[in-house]
């Protein structure tokens, strides 16, 4: 009897192709549109200009959105531990995760220049305008 395995899944897995720039801003506003029930066919508007930057910035703590991609696998295993695992939060998670592995990098310790913060200010709607 000639029986024909199944491919693997992994197999069947390919790498992400690298998207550029705009494309991945168009997907990040149709995720975002789809997360907050707005209509995809909305057209994106530029950010209305921010105001002045303080002169010295704050951290509030508040949560502020923050994507990126990971691997297959690792995101598996963040669902299995988020089913598996009482009380576990995948942003916490991600939170405590980033903020051990920055602690070890000199450079996330350096405050930015004067100028360099200003721009990140004006330009940066998670920083530049903090909610009350």
């Amino acid at each position: 009897m000639n029986k024909t395995k199944k491919p693997l899944l992994t197999s069947l897995m390919r790498p992400a192709p690298t998207l550029s720039p705009e494309e991945q801003q168009r997907i990040q506003a149709e995720n975002n549109a789809k997360l907050f029930g707005l209509p995809t066919d909305t057209p994106i508007t530029s950010a209305p200009t921010p105001e002045p930057a303080p002169a010295m910035w704050v951290p509030s703590g508040q949560w502020v959105q923050f994507g990126t991609y990971i691997k297959d696998h690792t995101y598996l295993q963040l669902k299995q531990a988020e089913y598996f695992e009482p009380g576990f939060e995948i942003r916490e998670f991600v939170e405590e995760a980033l903020k051990a592995a920055l602690a070890e990098l000199d450079s996330a310790q350096k405050s930015l220049p004067v100028n360099a913060m200003e721009k990140l200010l004006k330009t940066n709607k998670k920083l530049g305008r903090q909610q009350q």
